[in-house]
């Protein structure tokens, strides 16, 4: 959740540190990985639900924000843009492409996650034979997709099939992870998990550094991932914080994508310098849609309100 609140918070027009802008750009690997192996960890209830009916809820937990979110950024750009005196595009044409592309010609770029994690629910049944099998099949599977993920390939973003060529690996892994051990206890012991985070930083340290370096990001992901599974069987006195935001953390990233786009617009029209408004869309981003949860959970909003909003 912090770490996709804080890449989302750079504007448009950034014209601050370079280093800055490579450490903020080299964050969005690791969050994306860890959502989409998280994503997959938890998606085995499949089985016992039956996928149908799974899939129905997950199309009402992923799909509903995805609308709706997209709409409430639409209102802010397009009231900027007449303001400013031009004339934005809107059509029903137009707005049925943005949904069904969402980074090429959508309206919020930042929340396409939400339709490829909803076509890798559709590819349950076939994954889950492939990397839930023999030992054999799942590895070549997953060797597959990592395969797949590296090659130089450029698939048009329609659908997110260029998402869903770098992603589906992560979601595939947590998938096999999450079938084959109980996530709740520790998978590694904390030396080894403290020398698999060290080294991931490292190579993540070294991706910042020299971006050109296509390969840095994934031990950098893998080691900081295992540590994090590691680690998932202790509490470290976090039970505290860790209850506080369960079942909130998917509505506060998403509810941030608004409240920085608002951010965003309105440092624009302002002509703010480019660190005032990173600063409000990082701090505005996390606040707001905290207080908001905090105070959803002594007002709950009917279910269709909740839904919309990511709850």
């Amino acid at each position: 959740m912090l770490l996709v609140v804080l890449h989302h918070c750079v504007p448009h027009g950034y014209s601050g540190p370079e280093a800055l802008r490579r450490l903020l750009d080299a964050l969005q690997y690791p969050a994306l990985a860890g959502f989409f192996l998280a994503s997959g960890l938890f998606a085995g209830k499949w089985r016992q639900e039956g996928w149908r009916v799974y899939l129905k809820k997950r199309f009402a937990r992923l799909m509903t924000p995805y609308f709706c979110i997209n709409l409430l950024m639409l209102a802010p750009r397009y009231g900027a843009a007449l303001l400013m005196g031009a004339r934005p595009r809107l059509s029903l044409g137009w707005l049925a492409l943005s949904f069904l592309d969402p980074h090429g010609e959508g309206i919020a770029p930042h929340l396409w996650f939400l339709p490829a994690l909803m076509i890798m629910s559709m590819l349950l049944p076939a994954l889950d034979a492939l990397v839930c099998g023999r030992r054999a099949t799942r590895l070549a599977t997953l060797a597959a997709l990592l395969a797949l993920s590296l090659l130089p390939v450029t698939p048009p973003t329609l659908l997110c099939l260029r998402e869903l060529k770098l992603y589906l690996v992560w979601f595939a892994l947590g998938l096999a992870v999450g079938k084959t051990r109980d996530i709740r206890r520790p998978l590694l012991t904390n030396a080894r998990a403290l020398a698999l985070g060290v080294a991931g930083l490292t190579a993540f340290a070294a991706q910042v550094a020299w971006p050109e370096m296509p390969l840095s990001p994934f031990p950098a992901t893998l080691g900081g991932l295992l540590a994090l599974l590691a680690a998932s069987g202790h509490s470290y006195g976090m039970n505290g914080l860790v209850a506080a935001f369960r079942g909130k953390t998917f509505a506060i990233y998403v509810l941030s994508m608004c409240v920085q786009n608002l951010v965003e617009v309105l440092g624009a029209l302002c002509k703010a310098p480019w660190a005032i408004t990173a600063l409000g869309m990082l701090a505005l981003g996390l606040a707001a849609p905290c207080l908001f949860c905090a105070w959803e959970a002594r007002h709950p909003l009917p279910r269709p309100l909740r839904l919309a909003a990511g709850l």
